[in-house]
């Protein structure tokens, strides 16, 4: 069997790659070659290694947010399904952020779902508050 050449930019190979959006094989898929084909040429460029599997962390800027979830008593695992990481990842997070311990049989209080429209009411009252303010500022001006 002859071996078939693929004529893809390095530009293309390079933005494929970094996608991290994309599954490898799509990507490959999209550049008309497999996806050892990808690999090496991405090795051959010198690009990074490309993650693989879920991102096993809660990032720093997202510490706020996951503080509120803890302490409101979110179920773990969905916490870490909200934050796109493992349940481990969770309860690491909280222990690094030295949050209060979950012993064996926590009964989650609240629900993401619960949680999200809680935090939303109070989105809303603050903007309806400063709304008012804003109005009652422009009567008087």
């Amino acid at each position: 069997m002859a071996m078939r050449s693929i004529r893809a930019k390095n530009a293309d190979i390079q933005r494929a790659w970094s996608n991290v959006e994309v599954l490898l094989p799509e990507a490959a898929a999209n550049l008309g070659m497999s996806v050892d084909c990808l690999q090496d040429r991405a090795i051959a460029l010198g690009l990074p290694q490309r993650r693989t599997g879920r991102r096993e962390v809660i990032r720093p800027h997202q510490e706020k947010e996951f503080r509120l979830m803890w302490r409101a008593g979110v179920a773990a695992r969905q916490i870490g399904a909200h934050f796109d990481c493992s349940y481990f990842a969770v309860v690491n997070t909280a222990v690094r952020l030295e949050l209060e311990a979950r012993g064996a049989g926590f009964r989650p209080r609240m629900t993401l779902s619960a949680y999200c429209e809680v935090r939303l009411g109070v989105a809303m009252r603050a903007s309806v508050a400063a709304e008012s303010v804003h109005q009652k500022g422009v009567v008087r001006g």
